[in-house]
């Protein structure tokens, strides 16, 4: 009789591969997961990118903003990722779209708090006016399948076909009249200065891009259908609810993240991203556009404490069209103590300097110059003077120094320039 000496696996050492297993399994997945959000994110951000780039191309060519598409249109439709043909102040609120004026300002200083409309980025718009912006259709939706939320203030917009009325490329909207109000995850003001609570500054946002994150909640597919309300449960009555219009950032039940896709007002929500389990949870990428102060100087946060301008262009103090970045037409009055940069000072102690007054100053008039005797030309500055050297002599001969040459110029010394021919 035969012994078979080969032996198997017990089931504790089956219990201990597969564990091991799971474990390997369960850190791949989890890997992955990461991995696959993070493109995700990569994607969103790339594709709003795009957008606001083609949002403001719109703008310059246009005088205005393109007004929202509707969310609920469907691949086929006439109307699918296409503006709105009408949308300011003065025009009925378009079919689909949500017009509102809770949580706006009165930007126009009419007395009334101005209208902002929602919808979704008119990507088809904005792909057939893209002229100098790489915008495709597709890119009016983010890494996560849904379509991008797009509120716009109504002060801003333009018709679709562009018609003129109330904005053009030759009387662009004014930049001032942003009314979309922007909250951080506490609740606070994110448009207004730091160190602030100026209301005014509440509500200045031209127009929000919205991306519903992971969770796509209250936004839109791409084939035009709700993915996920914006209803919460209210413990307090036991019912599915939805917010009132107005902010909601911070009440008991309701996570931060519906204050973006209620979309019954003008108020917005961009914080940190939070995976917490609760109220605080909020996954959305909000990009907006909005003016602000541009000041022309701003001072250096180190030593030394130079002021440097911040403007793209030239600044012209008593001129039109200055030439320099800064262009003065005038007198400029500058203290004694200070000491010019960029090497108009031997040292940085102030001493041998070149004085102003050396290259601008009249001569005749006494209040500094420079200038050569009759029959002298200068070469040079030195110790604020300038270096002069006789021009010519009562003869002047010369000559190449190698057969063959011939004089082509004069250097400013006087001395000849020779080459062959």
């Amino acid at each position: 009789m035969m012994l078979d000496k080969s032996k198997g696996f017990t089931l504790i050492e089956m219990a201990i591969v597969l564990m091991v297993m799971g474990v390997m399994i369960a850190a791949a997945v989890s890997a992955y997961r990461q991995y696959a959000t993070s493109n995700d994110i990569d994607v969103t951000i790339d594709h709003i990118d795009r957008a606001q780039s083609e949002l403001r191309e719109f703008y310059g060519l246009r005088g205005g903003y393109p007004c929202p598409a509707r969310p609920d249109a469907a691949p086929g439709d006439a109307d699918y990722g296409v503006a709105a043909a009408a949308c300011r102040p003065e025009d009925a609120c378009p079919a689909g779209l949500v017009c509102t004026t809770d949580g706006t300002r009165d930007a126009d200083k009419d007395g009334n708090p101005d209208r902002v409309v929602i919808g979704v980025l008119p990507f088809q718009t904005l792909a057939d006016n893209a002229d100098y912006v790489d915008f495709k259709a597709k890119d009016g939706v983010d890494g996560f399948k849904t379509l991008f939320t797009y509120a716009v203030s109504s002060s801003m917009t333009v018709h679709n076909p562009i018609d003129g009325v109330g904005c053009s490329v030759s009387r662009p909207c004014n930049v001032q009249l942003g009314a979309i109000a922007l909250k951080d995850e506490f609740g606070r003001n994110t448009l207004n200065e730091i160190g602030t609570d100026a209301v005014d500054n509440a509500a200045t946002a031209h127009y929000v891009i919205v991306s519903h994150g992971d969770n796509r909640k209250g936004g839109y597919s791409s084939e035009g259908g709700l993915i996920d309300d914006c209803t919460f449960f209210n413990t307090a009555s036991g019912t599915d609810d939805m917010p009132a219009p107005g902010n909601n950032i911070g009440d008991s039940d309701v996570e931060i993240e519906i204050e973006n896709c209620d979309r019954n007002d003008g108020i917005f929500v961009k914080g940190l991203r939070s995976m917490a389990d609760n109220d605080n949870y909020y996954d959305d990428i909000v990009y907006f556009n909005t003016s602000t102060a541009n000041v022309l100087w701003r001072k250096s946060n180190f030593d030394p404490l130079y002021q440097y301008n911040t403007n793209y262009g030239n600044v012209g103090v008593g001129v039109s069209e200055p030439l320099s970045k800064l262009h003065i037409s005038g007198n400029l009055k500058a203290e004694t103590s200070l000491i010019s940069d960029g090497g108009y000072c031997a040292a940085d102690d102030g001493n041998d300097c070149l004085q102003p007054s050396a290259l601008m100053g009249n001569v005749a008039g006494g209040t500094g110059g420079m200038t050569c005797p009759p029959g002298q030309m200068a070469t040079g500055i030195e110790n604020n003077q300038l270096v002069c050297r006789t021009l010519f002599t009562s003869t002047i001969n010369f000559a190449c120094p190698n057969p063959g040459e011939y004089v082509q110029s004069f250097t400013n010394n006087g001395n000849v320039t020779c080459a062959p021919p």
